[in-house]
């Protein structure tokens, strides 16, 4: 009971409850085994044999040791408990003693014990009882048999005292005592049935004892410790007979608690099996016999009963206690001996760390982190004790498999620390699948930090070092993840040109909205197509499920004609579910080869027939043709859709530039001939208009920079030709950005080339990149 020894227990007849403070502690093989070799122990009643009292449980809870000790004396019998309000059981056992009828003799038979609907021991029916009873100081020269005794072993030899017919299960005279580990059962409304049954005709079966044992916690501030032994230990008057000094059985309870510590109550409890009580001393000292009052309470049944003994006065903090019991009848019977203390430890200046936080992100710490990127994770540690702590050490598990480990400085009482684990790369796939079918790409990780996992620090707590929290990654679709594939290759003489003609950014609002864009194509006379695209480059797309519905047409000097859609590259920036503006971006490209047979004015028409409305940027032609009176050239041509967004910006998730580098390879040349020059165009639609300071683009070619800020067309018209490759802005508003710069020093002759775009807070979408190397025939 808590905070105060004395408690008022009204007689219930023939079963009593009562609660005491306590704390677990386990039983464990090794406590049987221990209890095994107590059948030989000197200590046991030298004459009839018993099993002292031994320590099998011990610890501390914050609520109470409760029992309740009941002496059905019937062979069947049922029972509900109620059991005090807790937080959680930490350990129970439930004690059966049944009777078998005589002191020695073999009377078999069995006990069916339920506990809240589940077989306890035994056999999937019941427990064997079964067996003779021998006395240590007789000799018995013939074997067991129903009905009557004699030895238990191969040959005639004296008794052996406690006979074990399993690990919770031993006889000691006419008494069978169970125990059974129920801590994974109980509930806060229990019931036991038990049933006795006869296989010989004179076995008894009356229960003579029925005890619940119950360690819980109640989620106060109380410290309780106890102690649990358990034995079968009897005192007969036969020793005394033969003019034997008398036996006083006797039992250890070891208590360490804290120094300094303050005991507030201390109760002593006996659970015995005899029809008089006994006499007993604690410490030393006497106490009474059936305690009442002041003193405690006690029961006394017909065959059992229990004695509560408040013992404060007498407890000691750090050393052993000793509880002695004596008959004061012919018979005496102890199974059970509880002893409790309530106490308060010495307060003592000790750290304590904790994990308070740990947060998952890419780069800012208000972001996510994101699949197929390098991701911080930072935990964050506090001293929440009232001393210094030493330096340690904190460890991270993301789904249970060790990621690292990270040193922590000495932090003063109060004090926090932040560590960061780097270079977490989670894989997903892409929320935006072939087809323009989206799928929400993110996953929850459980994340488990440890701090000071090495045990470098003694703390006042050790047990709230680990926390595991869940962060979520997802897919930013703003990084460098659809390089530009080659679609076009060749060895030819002639000339490569790119152009957007007069088209402007325009907005398709409405099913049937339209744009005309006009392009002027020069051609040499006698020069032949090889290759000819159009690329429609759209943006804001108002669905994410989905992708532009258009038809687009060319008009040339014959008539206009519907063009087949060659392909569509589409890109969207994802993040986590809860994101906004979520919208595909992308480019639908055109085979215009057919349509284009010279020199002339060609009309493209991009109209809306479907879905949600977009915009569009001018879109562009990528032109090649063959002309016998042009350099030999090679080309390359790659196409695609990349948007990106770097430059550490916030709405693109905090990205770096390198992280936003799209990269177009154009496959090795097998080409022997001399190069004369090398020129490299690329197109990126948005690119060259930033809005703040500093947010630029970068391009690169075989990982050399060719130069910041080099995008021209976005709001001026552009013209530029070098060498076999010519390119071409025709209006002020095209919102394309291009490039096409000399790049003879930095081509690989016979290896992949690679011309990389890169965004540092633009915000483009890179679509094309050209290579034209002109060789010497």
């Amino acid at each position: 009971m808590k905070g105060n020894e004395k408690s008022n227990v009204k007689n219930l007849g023939c079963e009593k409850k009562k609660k005491m403070n306590a704390k677990v502690l386990f039983a464990t093989t090794a406590a049987f085994i221990v209890l095994l070799s107590f059948g030989a122990i000197a200590s046991a009643d030298p004459y009839c044999g018993g099993l002292p009292l031994t320590s099998v449980q011990e610890g501390e809870v914050s609520g109470d040791l409760w029992f309740d000790d009941s002496c059905p004396l019937v062979t069947d019998w049922t029972k509900s408990y109620t059991l005090p309000s807790y937080t959680n059981v930490e350990w129970a056992q439930l004690y059966v003693a049944v009777y078998c009828a005589h002191m020695q003799n073999c009377y078999p038979g069995r006990a069916n014990i339920t506990f809240n609907g589940v077989q306890l021991g035994g056999t999937p029916s019941s427990e064997l009882l079964d067996g003779c009873y021998t006395y240590p100081a007789l000799l018995y020269e013939t074997p067991c048999a129903n009905g009557t005794t004699g030895y238990m072993g191969t040959e005639p030899d004296y008794g052996r005292g406690p006979e074990w017919g399993n690990d919770h299960r031993v006889r000691v005279t006419s008494d069978y005592l169970m125990w059974y580990d129920v801590t994974d059962l109980v509930q806060p409304n229990s019931n036991v049935a038990i049933e006795a049954s006869k296989i010989y005709p004179n076995f008894d079966g009356r229960i003579k004892l029925v005890t619940l044992v119950v360690a819980y916690n109640d989620g106060d501030t109380d410290t309780v410790h106890y102690w649990v032994n358990r034995g079968h230990d009897a005192d007969n008057y036969y020793w005394d007979n033969e003019g034997k000094p008398n036996y006083i059985g006797e039992t250890n309870f070891s208590a360490d608690l804290p120094e300094g510590s303050t005991v507030h109550s201390s109760n002593l409890t006996v659970v015995h099996m005899a029809s008089q009580d006994g006499k007993y001393t604690f410490n030393g000292a006497s106490i009474p016999t059936d305690p009442t009052g002041d003193d405690g309470v006690n029961w006394q049944g017909g065959y059992s009963g229990y004695d509560t003994w408040y013992v404060s006065s007498l407890f000691k903090s750090n050393s052993n206690n000793t509880l002695t019991y004596d008959r004061n009848g012919p018979y005496y019977k102890i199974g059970l001996a509880f002893l409790t203390a309530n106490y308060t430890a010495e307060a003592v200046e000790e750290p304590d760390l904790v994990v308070t936080e740990i947060n998952a992100y890419h780069n800012h710490t208000t972001t996510p982190a994101w699949f197929n990127l390098s991701n911080e994770i930072d935990v964050t540690i506090r001293n929440n004790g009232t001393a210094p702590a030493g330096a340690s050490t904190v460890s991270l598990y993301i789904e249970g498999v060790f990621f690292g480990k990270l040193p922590v400085s000495s932090l003063s009482a109060g004090a926090n620390e932040t560590v960061t684990f780097e270079n977490w790369k989670p894989i997903g796939d892409d929320c935006l699948q072939p087809l323009c079918q989206f799928n929400g790409s993110y996953d929850d990780y459980n994340v488990t930090s440890i701090v000071d996992c090495d045990g470098d620090v003694a703390e006042s707590n050790e047990a709230n070092n680990e926390i595991t929290v869940v962060e979520s990654v997802c897919y930013n679709g703003y990084m460098a993840d659809e390089p530009l594939e080659n679609v076009a290759h060749g060895l030819i003489h002639g000339h490569l040109n790119f152009t957007t003609g007069d088209g402007i950014y325009t907005g398709l609002y409405s099913v049937g909205d339209s744009k005309d864009t006009q392009y002027d194509i020069t051609i040499p006379a006698g020069a032949s197509v090889e290759s000819a695209n159009l690329n429609v480059y759209y943006t804001w797309y108002y669905e994410k499920e989905s992708c532009p519905q258009m038809e687009v047409s060319i008009t040339n000097a014959t008539r206009t004609y519907i063009l087949p859609l060659e392909k569509t590259y589409n890109d969207i920036k994802c993040f986590c579910p809860d994101a906004s503006w979520v919208f595909p971006w992308g480019n639908y490209v055109y085979d215009l080869k057919d349509y284009i047979h010279g020199s002339g004015t060609y009309t493209v028409t991009v109209e809306r027939t479907g879905g949600q409305s977009f915009c569009i940027s001018a879109p562009g032609i990528v032109l090649v043709y063959e002309d016998e009176n042009a350099p030999l050239i090679e080309y390359w041509v790659n196409e695609g859709a990349d948007i990106l967004i770097g430059g550490r910006r916030g709405d693109g998730g905090f990205l770096s530039l390198e992280e936003c580098i799209n990269n177009a390879t154009f496959p090795a040349s097998n080409t022997i001939y001399e190069v004369v020059t090398a020129t490299l165009g690329v197109v990126s639609p948005w690119a060259g208009s930033s809005w703040e300071p500093g947010q630029t683009n970068y391009l690169f070619f075989n990982d050399v920079e060719l130069g910041t800020g080099v995008y021209h067309g976005y709001g001026e018209t552009y013209y530029k030709a070098i060498d076999s490759m010519t390119m071409e802005i025709g209006s002020a508003n095209a919102q394309v950005g291009v490039n096409v710069t000399d790049v003879t020093a930095h081509y690989l002759q016979g290896s992949e080339n690679v011309v990389g775009q890169g965004d540092d807070g633009d915000n483009m979408m890179p679509t094309n990149a050209f290579l034209v190397v002109a060789y010497k025939e």
